[in-house]
């Protein structure tokens, strides 16, 4: 239980603070991640994803870890998100042939997570 609080809690507030710094800094964040946000309607959908959606997706996160009934449906949302993010990277790496170090980064973030996610399920499971 403490592994799967803990991977919740850490992710949880990670996305918190990549929402705050999505809404708040958002023409900082879109240079270190490589977007141009050229149009009105790109700033409205950086926002709405790196703003909106991290930060209460890793509300939602902060949340299952303190209640005990959103744990385990919170490990395995994390689970499918991690899983879906390092997918996309790999998809953008297969298609363009070039990956940042940032991008690496997340990426290890994301498959270490989900590995994570994994093994906190098979305790769950066995005891």
């Amino acid at each position: 239980m403490k592994l799967r609080r803990l991977l919740l809690l850490v992710n949880g507030l990670a996305f918190v603070a990549t929402g705050l710094y999505g809404l708040l800094a958002h023409q900082n964040f879109a240079t270190f991640i490589g977007f141009q946000l050229t149009s009105p309607a790109a700033q409205t959908e950086f926002l709405a994803n790196y703003g909106g959606l991290y930060l209460f997706y890793g509300l939602f996160l902060t949340l299952a870890a303190v209640k005990t009934n959103l744990t385990a449906s919170g490990v395995i949302a994390l689970l499918l998100t991690s899983l879906g993010l390092a997918l996309g990277r790999l998809t953008g790496f297969l298609l363009t042939g070039h990956i940042e170090p940032n991008q690496l980064i997340f990426a290890s973030w994301e498959l270490a997570s989900a590995l994570l996610c994994l093994i906190a399920l098979k305790m769950a499971r066995e005891g």
